[in-house]
């Protein structure tokens, strides 16, 4: 009779966990991602949907257009730093010309690779993590141990 307990609480935890990977599976299908362990991603932050949600968060926050007393108080500003940095530091001066003023929609698309090349190798490692974590978890030895599948939860 135990042994069939011990069967039944191990089926029960596994349809839990099978319950918690579709539950995960879905959450990052709805933010357009392959889930960690469920396919194979062809990046691991897709681009556009980065794009998409950074530029409502700046939409919400306000992102009004840039006018011309806008764009010549930050051209002045550019110039009052060259100037102090010119004598302070050995770099060559700055050969950016053109509008330096961007909205903050215009931030987003101009400083999105940059942030990509950034973050995408933390997504990564974090994606590595969860699937081992998950793989880890729903074998019956992470079961079976006096730590009930926790041993990740101790110290």
């Amino acid at each position: 009779m135990p042994k069939k307990i011990t069967e039944m609480a191990l089926l029960t935890s596994l349809r839990m966990m099978a319950q918690m990977q579709q539950q995960i599976q879905e959450q990052f299908s709805k933010l357009g991602m392959s889930g960690p362990g469920f396919a194979a991603p062809t990046e691991a932050l897709p681009k556009s949907i980065v794009r998409e949600t950074a530029k409502k968060f700046v939409t919400a926050q306000g992102s009004s257009p840039i006018g011309a007393n806008d764009a010549a108080q930050v051209e002045e500003a550019f110039l009052i730093a060259q100037l102090w940095l010119n004598d302070a530091t050995f770099f060559p001066q700055s050969t950016v010309a053109a509008n330096l003023t961007l909205s903050r929609s215009d931030w987003v698309d101009s400083t999105l690779t940059g942030w990509q090349s950034c973050v995408e190798p933390l997504a990564v490692g974090l994606t590595q993590a969860i699937t081992q974590l998950l793989q880890d978890s729903s074998t019956p030895e992470a079961e079976s141990g006096p730590e009930g599948g926790c041993r990740y939860l101790s110290a």
